[in-house]
């Protein structure tokens, strides 16, 4: 059975009793120092627990260390961490140590349409999860897609196109290609009727093998 004290060669360590140490005034023995290094690992700890307010460390060669916390608990340092939340009215409540309502966030200028939107229109905001768009306008809010259409000229010189499938948003922020060349809105190509492609550049007439393509929301 290894030593409860460490045995020395010829210092003293000098610990108050009971704590002294074996001074033994000649060489260790190989038994000796390893009852030194058995002795070491035996007073390592290798598992704790808690009961109460009080923290048990057991050591590898047997007995524990017992620290009390109440001191510390008692003393306001709890550990106050959010556990979850909940929506209650226009009151987002989050749950602290298990106790409802620890904090509060008033919620009605988002939960109040007329406050939170009653200045924008037409406020596109891109999702990154499919390429959708959310549109606001008024007081309806609308999921829609980008548009994109390939067509071409039934006859030589025709300008007007009635190709789109739906009211264009913004028609200024359409994009035509001919050919793949990107065109100017209102230089080269303007839409009128919300579903008409109209031509109205003279820099190029629209022919029957001429590819358009027009992306629009």
């Amino acid at each position: 059975m290894a030593n409860n004290k460490l045995i020395l060669r010829s210092l003293n360590s000098g610990f108050p009793t009971p704590f002294q140490d074996i001074t033994l005034g000649s060489v260790l023995s190989h038994a000796d120092l390893d009852n030194n290094f058995i002795y070491l690992k035996s007073e390592l700890i290798h598992s704790g627990t808690t009961s109460g307010t009080i923290l048990s460390l057991s050591k590898i060669g047997g007995g524990e260390i017992n620290i009390d916390l109440a001191d510390i608990i008692t003393s306001g340092l709890t550990d106050n961490y959010t556990t979850g939340s909940t929506l209650i009215g226009n009151q987002l409540y989050f749950n602290t140590v298990d106790s409802l309502s620890a904090y509060t966030v008033d919620l009605t200028p988002l939960v109040n349409s007329s406050t939170a939107f009653s200045s924008l229109t037409d406020t596109i905001i891109v999702s990154p999860v499919n390429g959708d768009y959310v549109v606001y306008s008024g007081n309806n809010v609308i999921n829609i897609s980008e548009k994109n259409i390939v067509f071409s000229a039934t006859s030589g010189g025709q300008t007007v196109f009635n190709i789109l499938t739906d009211i264009p948003l913004n028609s200024g922020n359409s994009k035509l290609y001919v050919n793949g060349v990107k065109q100017t809105y209102t230089t080269d190509y303007i839409i009128t009727g919300g579903t008409n492609v109209v031509w109205v550049s003279a820099k190029h007439n629209i022919e029957i093998n001429d590819t358009l393509e027009i992306s629009y929301l």
